[in-house]
């Protein structure tokens, strides 16, 4: 009886051609139901930055608006750039008991701290909070003029990009990695 070759391991490999193809047709179909640049200039408007959404009486004023978004955003991005150049992280990633993928511990130094969809994410929300915290400071301070369509364009766009992803990352860290994360070795630290 000849005896059996193992599969060799492969330290990296490519995406399954139907996993491409199936994201190649989906992207050309969705391409269509992207709005044009006239919808969006229709909802990306000054007003549109300027006003709470929960001010029944109109009586919130642009520049508070602004203070918040912008505190928030500046918060990001310390918080960004301390996690960039500190010490960095080895997180070893922990996998199901039947999987095949070997566990090893991930440098994660400098800027490839921000190697996750979770900070991708964190930036993102950060940029939607300086760029949406920008428009009503601009206003508050009578230079509407300096506001550009592309500048109220892109903060609508981050604005609806980063809001469900942040929903997103959230019910997966608090439903699916934290649980497996402290059932199978407890080290919840890559998660903070």
């Amino acid at each position: 009886m000849p005896a059996i070759k193992a599969k060799p391991t492969l330290p990296s490999a490519p995406p399954p051609v139907h996993s491409v193809i199936f994201v190649a047709i989906s992207g050309i179909a969705l391409f269509h139901s992207l709005p044009s640049l006239h919808d969006i200039d229709q909802v990306a408007t000054i007003q549109t930055f300027t006003s709470a959404v929960l001010d029944n009486d109109n009586q919130q004023h642009p520049a508070c608006l602004a203070v918040v978004r912008l505190i928030f955003g500046l918060f990001v991005l310390i918080t960004t750039i301390t996690r960039v150049l500190g010490k960095g992280m080895a997180p070893q990633p922990t996998y199901l008991p039947k999987s095949k993928l070997k566990a090893a511990p991930l440098a994660l130094v400098g800027l490839r701290t921000l190697a996750s969809f979770t900070l991708w994410m964190w930036v993102l929300l950060g940029i939607c909070f300086m760029l949406t915290g920008s428009i009503p400071l601009l206003h508050a301070i009578d230079r509407s003029d300096l506001i550009s369509p592309w500048h109220l364009r892109l903060a609508l766009l981050s604005f609806e990009v980063s809001a469900p992803c942040a929903f997103l990352v959230s019910t997966v860290v608090k439903y699916a990695l934290w649980p497996h994360a402290l059932k199978s070795n407890g080290n919840t630290e890559p998660f903070k």
